[in-house]
């Protein structure tokens, strides 16, 4: 049985997930979801993760299962086999956080400390400092709830 692409565009990235566990909430069903190669797999077992699934890393640093939310038809139980698809244009806007919203704050902090007319030794600091706080706040934010909203990942169907 062929997935049901829905309205996204052949580029979307997919990835192929088991359902772990379905769970009711106040607002529907949601589906605990786990990538179908770590499953099987002894390293994912132990803990130390294989990196075969390189869409759920985005989630979090190990992260493995994720949460969605479930619609109301058709249902699933546990060990189905779905398709989940990522818009390529909100990885692109997670690339931007994670990869250029650091450098921007590298230059204007390294400017804010030019305009205050800090010594020398003083500009790089603030401005490498600047940069560390932005990436910290990002890397924070990456496996919480925005961060998910931002990627949100639609199950096409079946596998």
């Amino acid at each position: 049985m062929q997935p049901n692409r829905g309205h996204l565009d052949d580029h979307a990235l997919t990835e192929r997930v088991v359902v772990l566990d379905v769970q009711a909430t106040k607002n529907g069903r949601q589906l605990r979801v786990q990538p179908e190669r770590c499953v099987d797999c002894a390293t994912c077992a132990a803990g130390r993760g294989c990196r075969q699934s390189g869409i759920f890393r985005l989630f979090g640093r190990q992260r493995k299962e994720l949460l969605l939310r479930a619609p109301k038809r058709p249902s699933y139980k546990k060990g189905d086999i779905l398709v989940l698809a990522f818009s390529p244009y909100a990885l692109v806007l997670a690339c931007f956080c994670v990869y250029f919203l650091p450098l921007v704050a590298l230059l204007l902090f390294a400017l804010l400390g030019e305009a205050l007319a800090l010594r020398p030794l003083a500009i790089p600091l603030l401005a490498f400092g600047g940069m560390a706080l932005v990436y910290f706040c990002i890397h924070l934010i990456k496996g919480g709830a925005l961060w998910h909203q931002l990627l949100h990942p639609n199950i096409l169907g079946k596998a």
